[in-house]
């Protein structure tokens, strides 16, 4: 079993990739979801979700922000999540 230290650390070692080799390792990960149930598109469900979350980018409800920005805050939680 992975801990949350461990995936922090090869998180960490993935991102000193250059990013041809991110994008394919990203690709390949995308690739190895789609047999799982649980990311399979299911049809009108699939297309409400997006469109419900289209619009709420449209009405500017999603933040934007840089995705280091994003790296770092789920570092941060997955640090205080080590120490709970």
């Amino acid at each position: 079993m992975n801990s949350p230290t461990h995936l922090n650390e090869t998180l960490t070692q993935l991102l000193d990739l250059s990013a041809d080799q991110r994008a394919a390792l990203a690709h390949g990960l995308l690739l190895s979801l789609e047999d799982d149930e649980a990311t399979t598109p299911d049809g009108d469900g699939w297309t409400a979700e997006l469109e419900s979350r289209l619009d709420a980018a449209d009405r500017e409800e999603y933040a934007q922000g840089d995705w280091r920005d994003v790296i770092a805050r789920i570092r941060s939680e997955v640090v205080a999540k080590e120490r709970a």
